[in-house]
Order: structure tokens, then C-alpha cells, then sequence
């Protein structure tokens, strides 16, 4: 593969930040500021139908878009201050600094994952988008946000391969190099999401050192830009695209998710919500076998510890809790 520079000059990499930062702002503007890296703006997406919402909503109704935006409010509230917390970081490396950022990541990614049974019920991250511009943007963002396992070796070094993994390649440290490089070749291959900015912050051993990183600074050649400073690019660029990707799920519950299950007619909507109890139901019983499964310290999978249980579990008697709102009618 040919060398290819991560930027054209030496101010570049001050321009980098900025763009990240303003990421989110950038998604919703007609023409995104160009940047020197090759970045090119988000793909914009589009809902495939609107409808109006209807404001006589039943109680039942009120109450569950009540708890889907408040998720929502959540998730972009934490995943703010994830990007927030790493900047600073990046701008002034330390253990304490590192830490706070894998615990901001920690966060965001539990409220993310308590949120799975709304998707189940409400496709809040699985939403029906349209794309005309490439096939990237085909792969879905709850794919992009949330998809594992992953190969530690593939983004970066591990034990007995210390040299390996896109950290240390020449592929430029940009978003539409990531999407190209998300699971080329293997579903292993996670280049984009919470788990890939995991394994960046914490390494394949869980125990990442400040010194894996370096603050961000002009150099003469970025294109032979060293380990440690592509790593605090690629945190910052992974910490972006979390943001940039929840904000746009968010976007299409608020224009598109929300206003179908307003609308939906009475008799549709008391079997949607029946439904919607029984399987919560089976799901909270599920949740306090999992949850005794862990206080014996048996692993289950990534997404089982005992934060986002218990998140699960609030959520699901909160949703539980809406039948009362039927009986007082």
C-alpha cells in the first residue's frame, strides 16, 4: 500500500481538532467545512417518511415517548462529554486523563446497550434510512455504533505483535478510510464504534499507558507520524463519529420514529402495547437470571455486567409501569 500523508501540512493537525469537534454541528449544515485532511463530510441521510404528529396521544403513548427521549437526551448528553473529555486528554495526556475517558466511554456505551430493548420495540437505532450517495453508509449505524467481537491485532498491537494493526500502517486516520476498513474481509474487523474506541483506550490487555499517546502538535511529516500520535487521533476521530452517529439516530426518532408511533390507531396501538408488556416482562426475568449469573462471576458477553443490568432492569419496569396509566383511563 502506498504512503500516504494523514495531512498536507504542518497546521493540519490543529484544523483536525477543530473539525472533530464541530462534527456534530457540521452534519446538519447544507456544505461542511472542508478540511485539509481528506476528510469528507458525513453522508446525509434521510428519512424515508414523515407524518405529522398527532397530539392527542393516548397516556400509554405520552409515557413511552416520555422514556425514549429522555434515552436519547441521555446518550447525547454522555457521548458530548465522552468527545469533551477525551479532547482535553489529547490536548494534555495523563493516567488521570485516561481514565476519565474509558469511564465516559464506559457510560455512554452502557446507556447505549440498555436502550436494545427499545430498539426491539421501537427501532430507535435501527431506523429505515436512504442514502444515494455511496454504499458505505448502507451498513447500519447501530452496526457502526455497536458491533463485536473485534480483532484486537487488526487496530493494534498485541502481545507477541508489536507492530501490528492500523495504528501502525500508513491508511490516512479519517472517517471514510474506517468505514472502508469496517470489516473488510472479516466481521472481526471493527474499525469504527464504542468497542474499537475501547480497545484503543484500555489495549488488548487492559493496560494502557499515558505514554501510548501523545499530545496533539504540528510535525514536519505527518504522513510518518508515529504510533502514539495516530492512536490520539484515531480516540479522537472514534469519539466523534459516537457522537456525530447518535445524533442522528436521535434525528430520525424526533422527524420520523416518534410521529409513526403517535399516529398509530387505537386498536393498533393497545396490541402494540400488550405486546410491548409481555416480552418486558420475559426480558426483566431474563435480566435477574443474568444478574445472578454475575454475582457468582460468570461472565456472560460484553454487553452483561452489572451497570447496564441494572439500567436494563430500571428501564424495563419503567415501561412495565405504563399499564398503570391504562387502568386509570
Amino acid at each position: 500500500m502506498p504512503n500516504r500523508s494523514l495531512f498536507k501540512n504542518t497546521h493540519s493537525l490543529s484544523i483536525l481538532v477543530i473539525f472533530f469537534s464541530a462534527l456534530l454541528a457540521s452534519c446538519s449544515d447544507s456544505e461542511a467545512p472542508s478540511t485539509e485532511s481528506g476528510t469528507s463530510k458525513p453522508s446525509i441521510l434521510k428519512p424515508i417518511h414523515q407524518t405529522p404528529l398527532n397530539r392527542q396521544k393516548s397516556p400509554e403513548t405520552a409515557a413511552l415517548i416520555s422514556i425514549i427521549d429522555e434515552h436519547f437526551s441521555q446518550l447525547t448528553n454522555e457521548s458530548k462529554k465522552l468527545n469533551e473529555t477525551l479532547i482535553a486528554f489529547t490536548k494534555k495526556p495523563s493516567q488521570e486523563g485516561l481514565q476519565k475517558a474509558t469511564d465516559a466511554l464506559d457510560k455512554v456505551h452502557s446507556i447505549f446497550v440498555s436502550g436494545y430493548y427499545l430498539d426491539t420495540c421501537c427501532h430507535i437505532y435501527s431506523s429505515n434510512l436512504t442514502n444515494n450517495e455511496n454504499d458505505l453508509t448502507k451498513l447500519s449505524i447501530k452496526t457502526k455504533l455497536d458491533q463485536y467481537p473485534l480483532l484486537p491485532g487488526y487496530l493494534d498491537a498485541v502481545e507477541g505483535y508489536p507492530y501490528s494493526g492500523l495504528i501502525y500502517s500508513d491508511i490516512s486516520i479519517t472517517r471514510e478510510s474506517m468505514e472502508q476498513e469496517f470489516q473488510l474481509g472479516d466481521p472481526a474487523y471493527v474499525s469504527l464504534g464504542f468497542h474499537a474506541l475501547e480497545l484503543i483506550l484500555k489495549g488488548s490487555n487492559r493496560n494502557r499507558k499515558v505514554s501510548d499517546f501523545s499530545h496533539l502538535k504540528s510535525t514536519k511529516d505527518t504522513s510518518s507520524a508515529p504510533a502514539e500520535l495516530r492512536r490520539t487521533l484515531y480516540a479522537i476521530l472514534l469519539a466523534s463519529e459516537i457522537e456525530n452517529n447518535l445524533s442522528i439516530l436521535e434525528l430520525f426518532w424526533e422527524s420520523d420514529s416518534k410521529n409513526h408511533l403517535a399516529q398509530k390507531p387505537k386498536p393498533q396501538a393497545n396490541k402494540f402495547f400488550n405486546a410491548l408488556y409481555i416480552t418486558a416482562e420475559k426480558e426483566l426475568n431474563n435480566l435477574q437470571i443474568q444478574e445472578a449469573a454475575l454475582e457468582q462471576n460468570t461472565k456472560i458477553d460484553e454487553h452483561s455486567n452489572i451497570e447496564i443490568i441494572t439500567l436494563k432492569k430500571g428501564l424495563l419496569e419503567r415501561l412495565i409501569a405504563i399499564k398503570e396509566s391504562r387502568i386509570k383511563i
